[in-house]
């Protein structure tokens, strides 16, 4: 080989070997950022999961207080049918596990329950109450247990 030969290879490993060592130190660069990065990250995540986990718990004080409403059973048409509470305010509840004979058009209650704001239904009617105890205040207005074989908007 020629010395011209010989220098041209010489001089490409060299800057090839500079721009190869400069990549890895980009490299080492961009993996400290990433690492530097996620540990950010994580610790903002762990701040996050922390007040999540603090408003769960206030949420779950806040819903585990029980309350004792008076009010009147109705059987709802919409959405297949269901039996609904309302108050004597007038604030609408859709009670969850009610003894089935406690379900009866009509039927004046005192309910004693744990109210769920977040909970869904198909129903979308009004707020879940997890139904704890039911006293019967009057029903002689009732019809019998289950679904109203009659219109509810006739009584």
């Amino acid at each position: 080989m020629s010395k011209i030969t010989k220098s041209c290879i010489l001089a490409s490993a060299i800057v090839l070997g500079g721009l190869l060592s400069a990549c890895s130190e980009n490299e080492e660069k961009d993996i400290n950022n990433v690492d530097e990065q996620a540990l950010e990250m994580s610790q903002d995540k762990t701040a996050k999961d922390e007040i999540r986990e603090l408003k769960m718990v206030e949420d779950e004080q806040q819903s585990s207080k029980l309350v004792t409403l008076k009010g009147q059973v109705l059987f709802q048409e919409m959405e297949g049918g269901f039996f609904s509470f309302i108050a004597d305010d007038g604030k609408k509840y859709t009670p969850m596990g009610m003894p089935k004979e406690h379900l009866r058009h009509g039927l004046f209650i005192q309910l004693t329950g744990q109210p769920l704001p977040d909970m869904i239904t198909t129903t979308q009617f009004g707020e879940v109450i997890r139904v704890e105890k039911v006293l019967i205040l009057d029903d002689s207005k009732v019809l019998k247990a289950d679904r109203p074989a009659v219109n509810p908007q006739d009584l």
